[in-house]
This record gives structure tokens, sequence and C-alpha cells, in this order.
């Protein structure tokens, strides 16, 4: 029972240092760093048996960076098959989604998730768009802690796909 407990000590990351818990209360007092953490617990009785327990866990605030590749920002395409590039960093990344919307911000695509892992990767997602306009389009990348980014910036991409139609008037054709 904890009545018969003796004592309580911690050892963090290293293994090096024991810190006394007083009154074998929490680990509370300790500031984790961004990263990757090992903490065991001891404790023995009057007895003078003992035992531990450890857990590992992961603290990670930052945000993933996300830079857009391309179509470069403000271009014109003559198809309405566009292919949306992006990279991205982070300590542990997840997935990566390409958003579009069309000129009055109507979201035209978010479908297509990609799996992303590691420390960088990069994706390139292809997007038929329904009709030409002007696009605006970012990605939405996440972490395994869902911290969640955008680009700081959406790009846009003009889409023109009609080929402009020529009539000749004058003079007109001869066929002799």
């Amino acid at each position: 029972s904890l009545t018969d407990i003796e004592t309580c000590w911690y050892t963090n990351d290293t293994n090096t240092v024991n810190v006394t818990l007083a009154n074998c209360g929490n680990v509370t007092t300790v500031t984790w760093s961004e990263g990757n953490h090992n903490v065991t617990v001891w404790a023995n009785d009057s007895a003078g048996n003992e035992n531990h327990s450890s857990i590992s866990f992961t603290i990670d605030t930052g945000v993933p960076l996300v830079n857009l590749l391309g179509p470069a920002n403000s271009s014109n395409y003559t198809t309405l098959i566009i292919s949306f590039a992006a990279n991205f960093t982070n300590t542990a990344l997840v997935n990566a989604t390409p958003y579009v919307w069309n000129s009055s911000m109507d979201l035209i695509n978010s479908t297509e998730t990609q799996t992303v892992h590691g420390v960088e990767n990069s994706t390139n997602v292809s997007v038929i768009l329904p009709i030409d306009d002007v696009y605006h389009w970012n990605y939405l990348v996440c972490d395994q802690a869902n911290n969640c980014a955008w680009n700081n910036t959406n790009y846009t991409v003009g889409v023109d796909s009609i080929v402009p139609a020529i009539t000749i008037v004058s003079p007109t054709n001869n066929t002799n």
C-alpha cells in the first residue's frame, strides 16, 4: 500500500541523475524541452522492495514549414490538368493535402491527401480543374502531434484552355 512506500525518485533522459520526489508526488517541476524524453520513476517500501516504471514521450510544438514549388505564383496554363507541388519540413511529418479554390473562393479540391514521412518530404499532385478560371492553391501539412500549417500565402494560377477562334472576313476565300 502507499503507506508502506518509503522513498520515490525519478531519472529522466540521461539516466545519470536521480531526483527525489517529495511525498512520492508527481514529476511536475520539470520544464521539458522540444524532442523525445524518457522518464523512469522508482519506489521502495519499508520492507526493502523496489520497483520502477518507465515512459517515453515526445514534446512537439513546432508547426511544419510548407514551401510551394509549382505552379509558380500568378502563372498561366492552357490545360485543365495542373500538378501542384510543394515540399515540407518538420520533426515528424504525417500528411499533406493540396487545397484548390476557384476565383470565388469556393473549395474545388481537398481530397488528395498524401502520406508523407520523416523530417523532409515533398509531393506533387495532379488535379483536374472544372473550368477555365483563376485558381488559388496551397497545401495543408500536419505532423505526428497534429500540428498543422499552410504556406504563408496562397498562390494563384490562371487557366485558359479555349483556343481562340479565327474567322477571315476579307479577302473572301477564292476556290477557283
